[in-house]
């Protein structure tokens, strides 16, 4: 509640434009105006160039009548200035409102997602628990995929995008199970490889104690979908109210809440076709290097991921161009420096 608290003190005293630089520009003009306005009277009777006599009237009559289109005008700019100042505070009051209303949207979806992260129960595991379990089902079941390739293309080291290729297909049987159906071709040897998988799926599945026939979309679905909603809807903000390092507060809120193997597995699903949005999801339009990117890219939502729990394609490898406009911009994708993972 303080985190809350302090990050909305500090969004208010940023967009408090009530008393901006144009407002002090025309009090300062006014002020000056009053001043000329006060010095009139000694102008117009001290002067040579004005004769005040019998011919010309009552002096006071004479500057009352001089003065009083002054004075009009005066009182019509003091009366403005008090109208905008009451619409630029309206219009803070509407926003601080809209921000309130944001933050309680965001705190109800991160809520749902604590919920959600609590109700996974795959046979005695629960909780993070289970991502821990889901981790070693999906290597488990990237090894054999990747022996399955090396024995049927004759290959010993994978390139970058053959790894990609793997984690991918890999990703759809782990999410899916036998309904899995693969859209992401582009050569007779996927397409050759993916038959051989479903032709072995179930002799696999009776020799192991996983249930990978099924697949754990039932279990994960609803995760990722309400994960992609929260990040979704901070990005989508409107960017007047809340910036887009602000943002990236909240979004490092919602990171903050995912353990290591939630991260692990977060990676996986970006990369396959039922994740495929967070990588693809970009704002073209704006000039921040870092909204150009993906979501997982843009808001690090995999800098804790621990590298030297990885298989398949590399995340360094995969995110090698955001991670060079990171460091021009000083700032590190990773909280490591290096990565080490299991080819």
């Amino acid at each position: 509640m303080k985190m809350r608290y302090n990050m909305k003190n500090k969004k208010n005293s940023k967009k408090n434009k009530t008393f901006t630089r144009d407002f002090w520009l025309c009090l300062l003009v006014f002020i000056a105006l009053i001043g000329a306005i006060c010095y009139l009277p000694t102008y117009f009777t001290e002067s040579e160039r004005y004769n005040f006599n019998k011919d010309t009237g009552i002096i006071g009559d004479t500057i009352g009548g001089i003065m009083g289109p002054f004075v009009a005008i005066a009182a019509a700019i003091l009366t403005f200035l008090a109208f905008w100042v009451q619409f630029k505070a309206n219009e803070q009051l509407r926003n601080d409102i809209s921000v309130e209303r944001f933050e309680s949207k965001f705190y109800k979806l991160l809520d749902i997602h604590m919920q959600n992260v609590n109700s996974i129960k795959i046979d005695d595991k629960k909780g993070r628990d289970a991502f821990k379990y889901l981790t070693g089902i999906y290597f488990y079941m990237y090894d054999i995929i990747q022996k399955i390739y090396k024995d049927n293309s004759h290959v010993d080291n994978p390139t970058n995008e053959q790894r990609e290729m793997l984690t991918r297909m890999t990703y759809g049987f782990f999410f899916y199970g036998e309904k899995f159906v693969y859209h992401s071709f582009t050569s007779t040897e996927e397409n050759y490889l993916y038959e051989e998988i479903k032709k072995k799926l179930s002799i696999i599945n009776s020799s192991i104690s996983y249930n990978i026939i099924d697949g754990y979309n039932t279990y994960l679905g609803h995760y990722y979908r309400n994960l992609f909603q929260i990040v979704d809807f901070v990005a989508n903000y409107n960017e007047n109210l809340i910036d887009e390092k602000q943002k990236y507060g909240y979004v490092k809120m919602v990171r903050a809440q995912l353990s290591d193997y939630e991260q692990i597995m977060l990676y996986y699903n970006s990369i396959s076709d039922a994740g495929k949005k967070w990588n693809t999801i970009k704002d073209s339009k704006s000039n921040l290097p870092q909204a150009k990117m993906g979501y997982i890219a843009r808001f690090k939502l995999i800098k804790n991921i621990p590298f030297d729990s990885l298989i398949g394609l590399w995340p360094n490898l995969k995110y090698k161009d955001e991670i060079n406009v990171y460091q021009s911009l000083g700032e590190r994708f990773f909280e490591h420096n290096f990565i080490k993972c299991t080819l």
